[in-house]
């Protein structure tokens, strides 16, 4: 069942998917609104959401205090937005994918190898603002920008 996202619960459950490109909301929040108005788990409804952010960010979330999301219903929507994805030429599960922004330029979206050349080069330095998209709550999107420095990137990348 189709919840607006700033109705969430800070401890619903987070899921973020990652574009290469910046995302038309427009042509991306329809599907996914439908998408989540028939989620369900164990055939009962899903209380959930999901919103572009950043352009670049697809966030998938759901209140478990409601229904917890079983396997079998993540697994739906995870081949939900690899379906979008291909339909778009867009690849939305890969998992090396970082963002990065220095102060007001575009966000970045780089590969593994292009991310440890800009750690290396410092076109990523310690206050560089970096994507978590590990996050698993709601309430804790108020952290996905971090500097470099206070990220787990900065172990990843040896820096």
């Amino acid at each position: 069942m189709w919840v607006p996202f700033d109705q969430l619960p800070s401890t619903a459950r987070l899921w973020i998917f990652t574009s290469p490109s910046p995302l038309d909301t427009a042509l991306i929040q329809p599907p996914l609104q439908e998408f989540v108005r028939t989620w369900t788990a164990h055939r009962q409804d899903l209380l959930a959401s999901a919103w572009v952010y950043d352009d670049y960010f697809i966030l998938l979330a759901v209140d478990e205090a409601q229904t917890s999301a079983s396997g079998c219903s993540i697994d739906k929507a995870t081949r939900f937005v690899q379906d979008l994805g291909q339909s778009l030429n867009l690849n939305f599960l890969e998992k090396r994918r970082y963002f990065y922004r220095n102060g007001d330029e575009p966000i970045q979206a780089v590969d593994h190898p292009t991310m440890q050349s800009a750690v290396q080069d410092s076109t990523v330095a310690e206050n560089t603002l970096v994507a978590d998209t590990l996050l698993t709550q709601v309430g804790d999107l108020h952290r996905l920008w971090l500097p470099f420095g206070q990220s787990w990137h900065r172990r990843l990348f040896g820096r």
